[in-house]
């Protein structure tokens, strides 16, 4: 059985709302864990400035929003430009530049979303959404696929946030996706049984108990496979 044919049922991607234990002492929206010090308008500014940096925190603030909003109503297109403009001007921002990874996640653009989520992960390399949502592209992401790298980033995101459903999810698309069906279906039973002690939505419930049952099919037909040729 070739794990390539199959397509991914279950988007376990990051969103800047999911909740996640606490994993930063400080945090921003995103989960993204910036410190004060690493907060582009942290830092120091003289009084004269300081009016006009609130202008512009105020354009970007909105435009980020704007920029949400549209994402929220698929409007993908006019999401991206909304967060490329609040990129103009706040360019190390790193909560819309998460946005911006997670809205080409939802896009299907996988190399464009690697492409920024890895500048942020080398920024924060024990952030768990950074990783998680690398290590789900690498799992599902068409031509971007590579089951090495997958496994890489979700065992990373793993061992920052042990107790997270969706990222024990992408470490089981990982595993699946890299042929390695028995860890697959480990993993997913633990993603199960993690998300049964919170309270998930209807669309969670279905989207992880379908990844567990392509599993276990990939997991009976490997086992028929190897009686079938154990027979010959």
């Amino acid at each position: 059985m070739q794990s390539g044919e199959h397509e991914s049922v279950a988007p376990s991607i990051l969103h800047p709302t999911t909740t996640l234990p606490s994993i930063y002492p400080e945090t921003d929206s995103t989960g993204i864990g910036l410190s004060a010090a690493t907060r582009p308008e942290s830092q120091a500014e003289s009084e004269p400035a300081a009016g006009t940096n609130a202008v512009n925190a105020s354009k970007v603030s909105f435009l980020m929003n704007t920029g949400v909003q549209y994402a929220d109503e698929g409007e993908y297109a006019d999401a991206e430009k909304a967060y490329l403009r609040a990129l103009e001007n706040a360019p190390g921002n790193a909560d819309i530049r998460f946005r911006l990874g997670t809205l080409y996640i939802q896009m299907k653009r996988y190399a464009d979303a690697v492409g920024v989520l890895e500048k942020l992960s080398a920024e924060f390399p024990n952030n768990t959404m950074i990783l998680n949502n690398l290590a789900w592209i690498y799992a599902t992401g068409g031509s971007m696929k590579n089951g090495k790298m997958a496994l890489r980033h979700a065992r990373e995101a793993l061992l920052s946030t042990p107790y997270a459903p969706a990222v024990w999810n992408t470490l089981a698309e990982a595993y699946y996706v890299s042929g390695q069906y028995d860890q697959a279906l480990r993993s997913s039973d633990q993603a199960l049984d993690l998300l049964s002690q919170q309270k998930p939505s209807d669309d969670e419930i279905v989207a992880f108990k379908e990844q567990h049952t392509k599993i276990q099919r990939a997991v009976d037909a490997s086992q028929m496979m190897l009686d079938f040729d154990g027979k010959k």
